[in-house]
């Protein structure tokens, strides 16, 4: 059913699926469980490939280059399923990491055990080609860093220092 729904309407379809899921579902549950689903969302989240788009869509280029004609749709039709794919890929993240969210909300200073876990996650998704992944992980980190002020710290001394490396190798060149 959600492969024949367009972006848009994927992501009212999730938005209200979240809902659902928060009202319903974690509304009668112990903080204990809902650390325990946060859990299982943050190791989702650490198996998901992040480069996933960039290798199938180069591995596609590199196979249209030396093909025929015919040959070439083939791959154009490949590379549109798995750009349908990764779009899939990247509303799962993104529905992850809005549940992440309401989960520290709703437990308050209780979640400062999974932040850790939580920021790891967030930072490495930082670098994901999809701008809403990479907004929807800035917005947990700052949502985080409520949570733990020295979180707030961290992450801003380690991006001034990957920023620094980058300009100090531009410099260089």
């Amino acid at each position: 059913m959600l492969r024949v729904l367009t972006y848009e309407q994927t992501t009212f379809f999730r938005c209200r699926f979240s809902h659902l899921l928060r009202t319903f579902i974690t509304i009668n549950i112990t903080e204990l469980q809902i650390i325990a689903l946060a859990n299982v969302l943050i190791t989702y989240l650490s198996k998901v490939d992040i480069n996933q788009q960039n290798h199938t869509n180069s591995s596609a280029s590199s196979t249209s280059t030396s093909s025929t004609t015919t040959n070439a749709t083939i791959v154009t039709t490949s590379s549109a399923n798995t750009a349908t794919t990764a779009s899939s890929v990247d509303l799962d993240i993104q529905f992850i990491l809005a549940e992440l969210y309401h989960i520290i909300k709703v437990l308050g200073p209780s979640s400062v055990s999974i932040v850790d876990a939580i920021i790891t996650q967030c930072m490495e998704l930082l670098k994901h080609p999809s701008f809403v992944v990479r907004s929807s992980s800035a917005q947990l980190i700052c949502c985080a860093s409520t949570i733990r002020a020295s979180t707030a710290v961290e992450v801003l001394t380690s991006s001034l220092l990957i920023l620094r490396s980058k300009v100090w190798v531009c410099v260089c060149v």
